[in-house]
């Protein structure tokens, strides 16, 4: 409400002067002024203020149209339609400028003040003059043409000076003078000062026009640099002021019968006046706009190059920063940017076939040339490269071993894709032997640890194995006994101790069977994967387990896939994986009370080129809560287990490309699967 409150009083407070200001400029007889500030201050009040609130300042405007116009003695129809008048030249004013301006307070761009100059200097008096001239005719007697021509004039040079003065004032006039340094102020001085003392000498003291090369010149030129000059410094809002200030030096040396035009009657001094004033603001107002968007433009650039070196810096800091060896490389595999690392960690001594690259060396050409000779597999790689330099992958990497003079080292390189219209790729080159150290470390403790576990599980079946031993061993025993019966015997029975001998040797094949599988499953060596069938794998282990399962009174049932399971794997590490499954499965069959006591495992091929493995038991199931613990180290449901087990297990699948994973039997019990990808030739 203040705020309302406060707009409608400076509105009026301003329309009442500007019309006092107007009528003092009056060149009788004729009715319209010289210039008509009342519009202009309409016209500003309405650009700064919302349309919502646009009543406001015309109907606060009224009564200071009526209170400074009945003075005038003009009759109040005349009065009324002088103010309807009024009105609408500030109405299509405000409103062309708010449709076609971006920023209708603003006359910083050419576009702005294009804007502003022609809906509120050319268009909004030119259509307003026809309707206050038919008014002034019809009341006064005027002639119609004459007050529309004197009207339009007046208005449009009133709207070109004042109301960017008006405007810039309210907007940035107090932040400025806040603001402002000494200096900047006493350059404003400076120029009033120069203004108002060569204005009054062309306009007021001149009687003699000068010459040039013999030639006139009109007195206005020598007020152009100082115009010209507050364009440049100040702006729009410096141009109109200095406008202002012209018109005020020319309407007052005009009254004194002064200045260029002071030959001419009043009526025509008058309106060659207005024209030479408006036809030296339009272009000042123009090339003030002009200056202020190139300063602003100038420094957004600047601003814009501070910032793109700064990123560029920061860029360059990122790259030094890496430890891998980086490098930026154009569409074309060539080299554009490099990081400080390089040279350290791709230079001489460093990766083959980047060694010694620089910025413009062609990584892509280096790469095909090198490392087609050592490694195999480089023309695939290349082929990858070019897919992700063209944008076709986003990212491609390998790693490849090379021997120096230190040992064998190792290195992993990637390549990024840019994402860029140019495409182009990031390639980083890293030094990864203590990796590879560590990693060969880690996977000796895993096959320590794995054949550790087998250790433990030969221990836990030592009582089937000696089952399977007893029965060859007892028969060889017998068989050894009675065939010193039938030596004893006169004459020996030689037919029945070629069957007596034939039983032992087998019995000692038996024996001999039994105690190579357990050196097989308890040897201690690297693993060598090769194609083998599940099925077989199966039946080894449970014919390992078939004396156990006898003593524990806990059957395997066997349900395999009709054609051979292939993968290509470690058969010890898979007969470890299915003996632990089934172990396990048998231990919980011993812990449960019902009748049904089997372990029954599964193998399939699926449609998804994996293989299927799963071992169910009749046990108790589950614990609840124990699905995520199972496969971590040392976690057990076991009184005396390890907790090792499964999580071998999972080491095992996982190295091998494959999932494990547990869960309860709807029938009852639990069931364990694993999966892994098939392969299609047959078992070595």
């Amino acid at each position: 409400m203040r705020r309302a409150t406060t707009t409608a009083v400076l509105v009026a407070l301003g329309y009442y002067a500007g019309v006092h200001v107007g009528l003092v400029l009056k060149f009788p007889p004729s009715t319209p002024s010289f210039v008509w500030p009342p519009n202009a201050i309409l016209t500003a009040a309405l650009l700064l203020t919302p349309p919502r609130r646009w009543w406001i300042c015309l109907l606060a405007a009224l009564p200071a149209h009526l209170a400074a116009e009945f003075g005038m003695g003009w009759p109040l129809p005349l009065v009324l339609a002088l103010f309807a008048t009024n009105c609408s030249e500030a109405l299509i004013a405000a409103v062309g400028v708010r449709w076609l301006s971006d920023t209708p307070a603003r006359f910083d761009t050419l576009r702005r003040m294009t804007v502003f100059l022609v809906a509120a200097g050319l268009v909004a008096p030119f259509l307003s003059s026809f309707l206050d001239a038919a008014a002034v005719t019809i009341v006064r007697g005027e002639l119609y043409w004459s007050v529309w021509q004197a009207r339009f004039f007046s208005n449009a040079l009133t709207g070109l000076m004042l109301v960017p003065a008006i405007v810039m004032g309210v907007t940035a006039g107090p932040a400025w003078l806040r603001r402002a340094p000494g200096a900047r102020r006493a350059e404003a001085a400076l120029l009033t000062v120069a203004l108002v003392l060569v204005g009054g000498w062309v306009f007021g003291l001149m009687t003699v026009h000068p010459t040039i090369l013999g030639g006139p010149v009109t007195p206005i030129v020598f007020l152009l640099p100082i115009i010209l000059l507050a364009s440049v410094r100040f702006g729009p809002g410096g141009a109109s002021l200095c406008m202002v200030g012209t018109s005020v030096v020319a309407v007052w040396a005009a009254a004194g019968g002064r200045g260029p035009f002071a030959g001419l009657p009043p009526a025509e001094t008058v309106r060659a006046l207005q024209i030479l004033l408006i036809m030296l603001a339009t272009p000042i107002l123009c090339l003030a706009a002009v200056l202020v968007d190139h300063r602003r433009a100038r420094s957004a650039l600047g601003e814009r190059v501070h910032e793109l070196r700064e990123s560029e810096a920061l860029k360059s800091a990122i790259l030094n920063s890496l430890n891998p060896a980086v490098a930026v490389l154009g569409r074309d595999g060539r080299i554009i940017d490099l990081g400080s690392n390089w040279f350290r960690g791709s230079g001489q001594g460093g990766a083959p076939a980047v060694a010694g690259l620089g910025l413009g060396d062609n990584f892509l050409e280096a790469w095909g040339q090198t490392a087609s000779v050592w490694m195999p597999g480089a023309a695939k790689i290349t082929a990858s490269i070019l897919e992700v330099l063209h944008g076709a992958r986003h990212d491609f990497s390998f790693e490849y071993p090379c021997q120096s003079g230190a040992g064998e080292r190792w290195f992993a390189v990637s390549i990024v894709r840019l994402d860029r219209p140019e495409s182009g790729a990031v390639v980083s080159c890293a030094d990864i032997t203590s990796r590879k150290a560590a990693e060969l470390d880690i996977e000796r403790s895993r096959q320590e640890l794995t054949h550790f576990m087998r250790v433990f599980m030969a221990g836990e079946m030592t009582a089937s194995f000696a089952h399977e031993l007893n029965q060859p061993l007892t028969g060889i025993l017998t068989n050894a006994r009675a065939g010193l019966l039938f030596l004893d015997a006169a004459p020996p029975d030689l037919s029945e101790m070629r069957a007596i001998l034939s039983d032992i040797v087998d019995d000692g094949k038996r024996a001999g069977e039994v105690i190579q599988r357990l050196r097989d499953f308890l040897r201690k060596s690297d693993p060598q994967r090769a194609s083998l069938d599940l099925n077989v794998v199966v039946h080894e282990v449970v014919r390992m387990l078939a004396s156990d399962a006898i003593i524990r009174n806990v059957p395997i049932t066997v349900d395999l896939d009709e054609k051979p399971v292939l993968v290509f794997a470690d058969r010890v590490q898979l007969q470890q994986v299915v003996l632990n499954l089934l172990l396990n499965g048998m231990d919980a069959v011993a812990e449960s009370t019902g009748a049904r006591r089997a372990v029954v495992v599964h193998t399939r091929n699926t449609e998804l080129d994996t293989v299927h493995v799963c071992v169910e038991d009749c046990g108790p199931g589950l614990r609840a809560g124990t699905y995520d613990l199972l496969f971590e180290p040392f976690f057990t449901t076991k009184p005396t287990g390890m907790g090792m087990g499964l999580a071998i297990c999972r080491s095992i699948i996982g190295a091998h490309d494959g999932v494990i994973w547990a869960q309860d039997n709807p029938s009852g019990g639990a069931a364990f699967h694993f999966a892994m990808p098939a392969v299609t030739a047959a078992p070595a």
